[in-house]
């Protein structure tokens, strides 16, 4: 595949079980097309069959790679591909970028977050930390330095490469990335009533805090036996109250954020926190750990904790959704926004 004098747009996050990271580069992919024309592009992935999530991703041009993000290796041996195919741009949707690169090539690096950086295990503890610091230090900066635009998706992550990079970057969050139409038959699958269950979205990895939210939910269903916790987005055992149905269509999470009494988020980091938008905007209240990315979305249509006792006291007493204060969110994560700020790039 020529890519020569072509935007190569590197899309190596999309996924066939859609994540929220994944979902941002389905729209960064389809606003990037629709701005430079989409036979100017070719978009670079480890599996041609993400593309076939959506009608435009199939229309455009593919090039398949076994080289994989965030391996050193194959991050040096992507330098030296698109050094000698010579594209016009690089558009990285993910922060390994590029080590070196022509000085005629506009390199542009997507940075979700710094997570590497602030969460202590974040790569599993021990000496597993210790080298994935080490090894996502020398990567994550140096694509950062030699890139021309560094994009990110908040103000608390614009803020974290400031402090740590000295970099401006351009905050491209945007507006709901979930329009699907709700299938409810999940609803009725795992026998669940209207407003009565909180929920979960996302993984399990250590900066989702769900030990906590597990934790606390053990101890409220105590004394409300008929609670019920809904965790999608990672596979789990389904026992006492807690059910795991897995990776689910957007439509179906639709459906369970609309028919939810709160999705609860209690994150110690994060770079945007998507899940939050996806509920409020769906008319699900939002009970969230109060950090800065989530302190964004801060509306009436949502309450933050820190402690314990803070959480049990909202799945007590959660709040109540408000439509009125919609609109807030809405004007302030808009795809409006977002391609005031493509121009920008």
């Amino acid at each position: 595949m020529d890519i020569n004098e072509k935007i190569l747009v590197d899309g190596r996050l999309l996924s066939v079980n859609p994540t929220g990271i994944s979902r941002y580069c389905v729209k960064m992919i389809g606003v990037i097309a629709q701005k430079y024309g989409e036979k100017s592009i070719v978009v670079l992935v480890n599996d041609a069959e993400v593309m076939q999530q959506d009608d435009l991703l199939k229309r455009l041009t593919v090039k398949e790679t076994k080289l994989q993000a965030f391996n050193l290796l194959h991050w040096i041996l992507l330098s030296f591909i698109v050094f000698f195919q010579k594209p016009k741009a690089y558009i990285c949707l993910n922060y390994s970028g590029l080590c070196f690169k022509r000085p005629s090539l506009k390199l542009v690096v997507t940075v979700y977050d710094l997570m590497f950086a602030f969460v202590k295990g974040f790569f599993g503890g021990g000496l597993k930390d210790l080298a994935g610091r080490l090894y996502y230090g020398v990567m994550v900066p140096r694509a950062i330095k030699i890139s021309d635009v560094t994009l990110t998706i908040s103000e608390a992550s614009k803020q974290d490469i400031k402090n740590l990079y000295k970099k401006e970057a351009i905050n491209m969050s945007g507006g709901n990335f979930l329009e699907a139409t709700p299938e409810k038959g999940i609803i009725g699958k795992y026998k669940l009533i209207d407003k009565s269950y909180f929920m979960y979205a996302g993984n399990n990895r250590p900066h989702k805090n769900l030990s906590q939210l597990l934790r606390v939910f053990s101890e409220y269903k105590l004394q409300h036996p008929e609670a019920i916790l809904i965790i999608v987005g990672h596979k789990g055992v389904s026992s006492n109250g807690i059910i795991y149905p897995g990776f689910v269509s957007e439509g179906e999470l639709v459906a369970l954020y609309q028919s939810a009494k709160a999705l609860v988020f209690p994150s110690i980091y994060e770079g945007f926190g998507l899940p939050v938008l996806e509920a409020i905007i769906n008319g699900c209240p939002v009970i969230a750990s109060d950090i800065p990315a989530f302190r964004e979305f801060e509306n009436k249509n949502m309450v933050f904790f820190s402690t314990d006792k803070q959480l049990y006291d909202f799945l007590n007493e959660s709040p109540i959704y408000n439509k009125e204060y919609l609109k807030d969110i809405t004007t302030k994560f808009s795809w409006k926004n977002f391609s005031i700020n493509l121009e920008k790039i």
